[in-house]
């Protein structure tokens, strides 16, 4: 089976992206878990942290999955989802439409781009619960089970989260606290993504995030909107005031508010194409091969350069 592919990204967290709109996809179940771990392998597939699929929906204008580099698949990636609203918006000729997600349907729209050049999108994260699950819900209190040294809030923007507040990020104390946290299936029985953020100043917040089925990772959107809202929680910031959310990838905006249910946040952030493809899937042998490259890359990477060299920067 020749399917074509997007090498694209947001804020530095980059996907492999199957358009199933354009072209027609006839894949089993186990071949979007298969073909992700392929794809995503940076020595011998495209290279990727994961893959996302644009897929037709009966309940809103397109439907979003996305499945990780372990073949993993989340409930929510808010960095991947611009990257499919700016293909759906392209394709449907709309500045406004809505993705369905796993557990939701989500509003996107095309915005003003973050950055000279830097074509960019928002999408709306509604119904955000302050809880793990029904049994773990905190705001700024020890997981016994996890750590005696750090506080965490639960937070479920559609995928789950903890996120503790620090002075300074340490990267191998959050790796072990992440690896912990997702063998720890009494506690989190569906794993759990695990951020260390800290105040940079009245408008400005950097956060680091170790990723369920990832890692370590350069950028985690639905973590920086759970940052801007955790802020807010805990008296650190405003609620709807926008927030610039700096990471290693970048920098995107969110907008924490309180709304009728509840909580929601807008997330901004860039979203790249760096090149197409196409590639040959052997179901049969669960193989990839015949890579080729359709165009070059294109000169948003250069704009996309200055801009991640504007927030490192600024940091």
């Amino acid at each position: 089976m020749k399917l074509q592919y997007i090498k694209c990204n947001g804020s530095g967290n980059d996907f492999v992206m199957i358009d199933g709109v354009s072209q027609k996809l006839t894949l089993k179940e186990k071949d979007y878990s298969n073909i992700s771990r392929l794809l995503c392998d940076r020595q011998n597939g495209v290279g990727a942290d994961g893959v996302l699929f644009l897929l037709p929906s009966k309940i809103a204008d397109a439907r979003m999955r996305i499945f990780n580099d372990d073949g993993s698949e989340p409930e929510m990636c808010g960095n991947g989802i611009r990257c499919i609203a700016r293909r759906a918006i392209e394709l449907l000729d709309k500045k406004k439409l809505y993705i369905q997600t796993m557990k939701s349907v989500m509003e996107v729209k095309k915005e003003q781009d973050i950055f000279k050049n830097v074509s960019s999108f928002s999408v709306v994260i509604p119904d955000i619960e302050i809880k793990y699950n029904q049994k773990l819900s905190v705001v700024d209190e020890y997981i016994p089970d996890l750590s005696s040294g750090y506080k965490f809030t639960t937070i479920n923007t559609g995928n789950p989260h903890i996120l503790s507040k620090v002075e300074d990020i340490d990267k191998v104390v959050l790796e072990e606290i992440g690896i912990k946290a997702n063998n720890l299936p009494d506690t989190f029985d569906q794993g759990v993504n695990v951020s260390f953020f800290k105040i940079l100043d009245d408008n400005s917040i950097y956060v680091s995030t170790y990723e369920r089925g990832v890692g370590l990772t350069s950028s985690c959107g639905t973590a920086m909107s759970a940052s801007s809202l955790v802020s807010a929680l805990l008296n650190l910031t405003s609620f709807n005031k926008w927030f610039n959310i700096y990471n290693d990838g970048g920098m995107v905006k969110c907008l924490p508010m309180k709304i009728a249910t509840g909580f929601s946040v807008k997330l901004l952030g860039n979203a790249m194409y760096e090149f197409e493809g196409e590639f040959i899937y052997d179901d049969s042998k669960n193989e990839l091969n015949g890579f080729t490259k359709i165009n070059n890359e294109t000169n948003e990477n250069l704009y996309n350069q200055k801009f991640q060299t504007y927030c490192k920067n600024y940091l």
